[in-house]
């Protein structure tokens, strides 16, 4: 379970980092590439990310309750 910890936190880190960066990418565009479909899917595909991050912190939360492990 240890082992399966370890993973969930370095996969949250790596997402939490993706993130980041794509919403960098996306402040640096400029508005009119934010308002065409391009740039809305980006933002979505962002916003999905971010509920994936949401997830895995979820995951580590109840997996840290269920085994004593932090």
């Amino acid at each position: 379970m240890k082992t399966i910890l370890i993973s969930l936190k370095k996969n949250y880190e790596k997402v939490k980092k993706l993130i980041e960066k794509r919403e960098d990418i996306y402040e640096r565009r400029s508005e009119k590439w934010r308002e065409s479909e391009s740039g809305a899917v980006y933002e979505s595909d962002t916003i999905e990310l971010d509920c994936v991050k949401d997830n895995l912190e979820e995951a580590i939360k109840s997996l840290q309750e269920m085994t004593g492990f932090y």
